[in-house]
This record gives C-alpha cells, sequence and structure tokens, in this order.
C-alpha cells in the first residue's frame, strides 16, 4: 500500500474476467488502494465479484437500451451514492466509458485506443459518435496513462494537453509457461498429432478473422485451429474461459497467429510470451513495439501468414526462447513498481 495523505479509488467497468475488470483488478493489486467496479449495462448485471471489491449498479431498468450511455451521461445522479466518497480523494477511471464523479484536478484516465474515430470501425456511432462525446470530457485531465507508445503519441496528436504515462499491462498471473504441451492437449481433449495454430480474438473486423481461416485453408489438414473468443467455423473454439484455463490453452497449441488490423496494445502476443508460445503477428506499429524481433511480423495476408506460422513451428525453440525472455518487459514486478510510482507522484 502507497502512504499518502488522500485515499485513492480505482474504478472500473465491465464484466468480470473481461479486459477492462482485469485491468481494472491489476491497478487495485498493484497499489493496494481499493477498486469500485460500476455495472453499467445490462450484460454485465450477471457478474459477480467474489473478492470483496465494491460493486455499484446503474440504471439497468430502461427498455430497449443496454443502458451503457444512460448512466455514463446521468452518472452523478446515478451514482451519487459514492461521489461524495469519490470526491474526497483521487480517482483512476480506467476507461474513459465511466461517468466523471469527482473532481478532474485529482483524476487519472486510461485511454485504451482511439478506433471509434474511425467511421469504419464497428465503435464509431452511426449518428451521433458518443464514445468520441465521452472521450472530450476527459481532454483537460492532467494525468493520463496509455498501454502503449503507440496510443500515447495518437492521444498527443488528438489533443490531450498532459503527455501520458505508458505503462504496459502484464499477463494475468495464471498465464505462464507450463512446458507440458501432450497433458494440456490431453486435459482440453485436443489432437496430439496436428500442429494447433492458436487465434485469440473477437469477431470485430480489425481483428482480422478472415484472414485466419484463410491462412489455416492454406496450411491444410495437418494444421487444426484453435479459436479463443468468437467462434469459427471448423476450429477448436472455446469461450469464456478462465485465466487457469486459458493459460492450459497457450501451452497446448504451437504457435500465436495473431494478424490484427490494430490494436492499443496486443494482450495475447503478451501473453503467448509469457507461456512461450512462438508469435506470428502483423507488422503494423503497435506489434512492432511490443513484439519486436521477439515474434514474426508479417504483412496480414494469408500468403504471408502461412509460410510465418511454418516458420515458426520448424523453429520453435528459438521463438519460444525469444518470447520468454521479451515477456520480462511486462512482468509483473516491473508494472507493479511502474504504478506505485506514478500513483505516489500524482498524489503528492
Amino acid at each position: 500500500m502507497i502512504t499518502v495523505s488522500m485515499q485513492l479509488y480505482v474504478l472500473g467497468t465491465g464484466r468480470r474476467y473481461s479486459s477492462l475488470d482485469t485491468y481494472a483488478e491489476e491497478f487495485s493489486n498493484a497499489s493496494g488502494f481499493p477498486r469500485i467496479m460500476l455495472r453499467l449495462s445490462k450484460n454485465q448485471i450477471t457478474s459477480k465479484w467474489g473478492d470483496g471489491t465494491e460493486v455499484v449498479d446503474g440504471n439497468l431498468s430502461l427498455p430497449f437500451t443496454d443502458c451503457w450511455a444512460w448512466n455514463i451521461i446521468r452518472g452523478a445522479k446515478t451514482f451519487r451514492s459514492i461521489t461524495n466518497r469519490l470526491s474526497e480523494g483521487y480517482v483512476h477511471y480506467t476507461t474513459f466509458g465511466l461517468p466523471v464523479l469527482s473532481n478532474p484536478e485529482k483524476g487519472i484516465v486510461t485511454i485504451h485506443d482511439l478506433f471509434f474515430l474511425d467511421k469504419e470501425d464497428e465503435s464509431h456511432g452511426n449518428i451521433i459518435n458518443l464514445p468520441e462525446k465521452f472521450l472530450r470530457r476527459f481532454l483537460e485531465f492532467r494525468n493520463l496513462i496509455a498501454p502503449s507508445a503507440w496510443v500515447r503519441d495518437q492521444l498527443i496528436e488528438y489533443g490531450f494537453k498532459a503527455e501520458p504515462k505508458v505503462i504496459y499491462m502484464p499477463p494475468p498471473e495464471e498465464i505462464r509457461y507450463l512446458n507440458q504441451k501432450a497433458e494440456a492437449r490431453k486435459l482440453l481433449h485436443l489432437p496430439l498429432d496436428s500442429k494447433l495454430v492458436l487465434s485469440v480474438s473477437s469477431s470485430l473486423r480489425r481483428k482480422n478473422v478472415p484472414v485466419v481461416r484463410k491462412t489455416m485453408e492454406i496450411l491444410g489438414d495437418h494444421f487444426k485451429l484453435v479459436k479463443v473468443g468468437s467462434p469459427v467455423e471448423g476450429a477448436i473454439n472455446f469461450s469464456g474461459l478462465t485465466p487457469e484455463e486459458i493459460n492450459i490453452v497457450y501451452n497446448a497449441c504451437d504457435v500465436l497467429l495473431f494478424p490484427t488490423l490494430g490494436e492499443g496494445y496486443g494482450k495475447p502476443v503478451v501473453e503467448a510470451f509469457a507461456c512461450g508460445l512462438p508469435v506470428v503477428a502483423s507488422n503494423i506499429p503497435v506489434m512492432v513495439e511490443i513484439a519486436g524481433d521477439s515474434a514474426i511480423l508479417v504483412k496480414p495476408d494469408p500468403e504471408n501468414c502461412a509460410k510465418a506460422v511454418r516458420e515458426a513451428i520448424s523453429n520453435s525453440d528459438e521463438y519460444s526462447r525469444l518470447g520468454l525472455l521479451a515477456s520480462k518487459r511486462f512482468s509483473r514486478e516491473k508494472f507493479g513498481k511502474e504504478v506505485r510510482s506514478y500513483y505516489s507522484a500524482v498524489t503528492k
């Protein structure tokens, strides 16, 4: 726990084990400051936290809407039960998709990406781009965190006056190298005699799932696709996994294929490194920053991806070694020191 004169609250949202929930949990655990999770939308209402985390519900009874925007817009009124408490200390808004419930001068906000500014992206509003309106509430904040230098530079270009602090997220503590591939496959009932290509993503357009499918067609029958997230026809699909189960999946596979068209960070790549799993990813700026020479970075089309997958598997020992070395950049110890140092600087 950091010794400061003021309290700090880590404010988050999302379903349990979602990326946003995990993000808030990691900052709270690293610092010792409490987190408060706001259930802003109907799809979060069934999520339960069993670790004593405080959970506060918004108005989730409105028909014809998931209530997300409503709860953000009416935040101070909807969440008045905690507004007074939050105003007495510092608040880390772990996403800009939260209501502003405290003094901006004592606020910290994490901006994970700006994809909603692209009219072709699914997150862009059809009539009114609400995400951008919500983002602009934080323009005057003095304290910003970005998940990568690539996002930091975008935020500065967009018009944020404060320079964001880049803090790389570590993989969950359950994600680690097991060196027990056969055992992991048996646990998951995966084929023992196939080369397993792992894909971890949603179905968003920028995740480039069609290239994953076409890459598997080129690779042929000896290769099997293991898909975590949105299902792919013909793949071995997993969803709703706990971190422990996801770790077994990473350790069971031969290579991670990540032909993304855009990321704020690239969490699956960092998780693969921690498990010693060779990585093939897109040669886009954020992947160059995160993966560097520890992965095979290629133009994300089927032919290049298929060639790189074969190369990664043929040299699996070397790419496993490089990944494990790279994972030290994203260690929990390094993350904890940076979080505590940053919170201390903000609150002193």
